[in-house]
């Protein structure tokens, strides 16, 4: 580990402890060291360093963030190079749970999340997908963002019962030219669109795509693609008969039979053209079942009800 608890960076945020380690990088709780502010520091692995590819793809995802002001997707306050070149990018803290852990104990009890949550997060979502869409760079031309990795680990149930959109490291800029296009950079496999499979061009409506299977996974409490070996999933992608999800979970509202097998059209012409079409779909749905209902209302049950098992748990194996 190159960064230790205690050390500052560039001489503005101190290193508290480690969070996580994956693939590719290492993920920090830090401080500010002017004002106390906590907040998340994510850097490459030390042995990846010396990978330009690699750290020009950390940058751009750190400059892309950054410019991707909106309260759904996860904000980027600074990013750079150290005194010792070790890359880093400066986010906000979160409090709450990833939309896989909601997912994970859902699953442990045999069962989805409730419809109301399920709605809750597609909407918001949609409104950090459809920000992306109409973002632009510094040259002032549209972005035409495409996230490419979504999957239920970047997505981010906070507190507040808001959610927010992580991780840009494969995202893909259509409107300007840019190395993130790299057709060897593919999101997870049992998240991946048909047209990603088969190294096709993609646009945001491939996200809308992943965005169906996430939210059929949390519905159904099951994966619906997911498979070994890789080769498999890609197959079911492009050929498994989709089960209704009324078929599935009978207590679900028909309408979302029709919103999920839209989303989830193989051809990209059938699905919901924009993110913010999606979302008004979901909207009206969660209108119809929840009258006055809050969206973070709901949200924050998920939370609190995670957190009330949890509790649970440990008290009965003590």
């Amino acid at each position: 580990m190159l960064l230790e608890p205690g050390k500052v960076i560039r001489g503005r945020y101190r290193i508290i402890d480690l969070l996580a380690r994956g693939g590719m990088g290492e993920v920090f709780r830090a401080q500010c060291v002017d004002t106390g502010e906590p907040v998340v520091i994510k850097t490459l692995l030390p042995a990846l360093h010396e990978r330009r590819d690699l750290v020009a793809l950390f940058i751009e995802e750190a400059e892309l963030t950054a410019r991707l002001r909106h309260q759904r997707i996860v904000r980027v306050f600074d990013y750079g190079r150290g005194d010792d070149c070790c890359c880093f990018m400066v986010m906000e803290q979160l409090e709450g749970e990833t939309l896989g852990a909601l997912m994970r104990q859902a699953y442990e009890e045999l069962s989805g999340l409730p419809v109301p949550v399920v709605l809750a997060v597609g909407i918001q979502l949609c409104q950090a997908l459809e920000h992306g869409a109409h973002a632009r760079g510094q040259n002032g031309a549209p972005l035409a963002l495409v996230h490419r990795d979504l999957s239920p680990l970047n997505v981010f149930v906070t507190e507040r019962g808001g959610v927010k959109l992580l991780d840009f490291g494969i995202a893909l800029a259509t409107g300007v030219s840019r190395h993130r296009a790299s057709p060897s950079l593919r999101g997870k496999p049992s998240y991946r669109s048909p047209e990603m499979v088969r190294s096709l061009p993609v646009d945001a409506r491939s996200d809308l795509f992943t965005l169906g299977i996430i939210l059929w996974e949390a519905l159904a409490g099951r994966k619906l693609f997911c498979s070994q070996p890789q080769d498999e999933s890609e197959r079911r992608i492009l050929t498994m008969p989709i089960p209704p999800i009324t078929r599935v979970l009978p207590e679900a509202p028909p309408e979302l039979d029709a919103i999920l097998d839209k989303a989830l059209a193989r051809d990209p012409k059938l699905r919901f053209q924009t993110a913010g079409e999606f979302g008004q779909a979901l909207q009206r749905l969660f209108r119809a079942l929840c009258g006055t209902a809050r969206q973070h209302q709901v949200l924050i049950g998920a939370l609190q009800h995670m957190r009330g098992r949890s509790v649970g748990g440990e008290a009965e194996s003590a």
